[in-house]
């Protein structure tokens, strides 16, 4: 069995290293670019739902904030209808932001970037809304997504 000596010749240390500090603080509301760099299914038992989420990690590209990251999930699978229905209209538009006419793979999205207006919710956490084509991009969606409200159909 291989050891960190076979790897590193003297072993490793911390000694002299600085201990890296996070920004853990909401995101400042406003509009933004960032880059999809995971996107997977999964099933998460703390959530909100029973169901299926599609959880999507960003890295925003634009220079506010630039390097931290926001996580969207969207519905894939409910006991309500309707929550699928907002999950598909969600990814359908957040294609269309993309330049993504056919979906297939989660990693279709890796590398891709959007516009997006990122709001902080009561509870003090990020939302991610309304997709829009990031300026430095220029997609080839097939039809693009009507982008007449603000709202999503689950705000009330």
């Amino acid at each position: 069995m291989s050891d960190v000596k076979d790897y590193f010749k003297d072993g490793l240390t911390t000694e002299g290293m600085e201990t890296p500090t996070y920004d853990n603080s909401p995101v400042p509301e406003g509009k933004y670019i960032g880059k999809i760099v995971n996107a997977s299914a999964e099933i998460n038992p703390e959530s909100w739902s029973d169901g299926e989420h599609l959880k999507i990690e960003f890295e925003i590209t634009s220079e506010q904030s630039k390097g931290r990251h926001l996580w969207k999930n969207i519905t894939l699978v409910d006991e309500e209808a309707e929550r699928i229905e907002w999950g598909k209209q969600d990814l359908m538009r957040l294609m269309s932001a993309t330049g993504i006419s056919s979906l297939t793979s989660w990693d279709q999205l890796i590398g891709k970037q959007a516009g997006f207006t990122v709001i902080i919710k009561k509870n003090g956490y990020n939302d991610m809304k309304r997709w829009t084509v990031a300026k430095d991009t220029k997609p080839q969606a097939s039809e693009p997504v009507s982008e007449d409200s603000e709202k999503n159909p689950w705000d009330q």
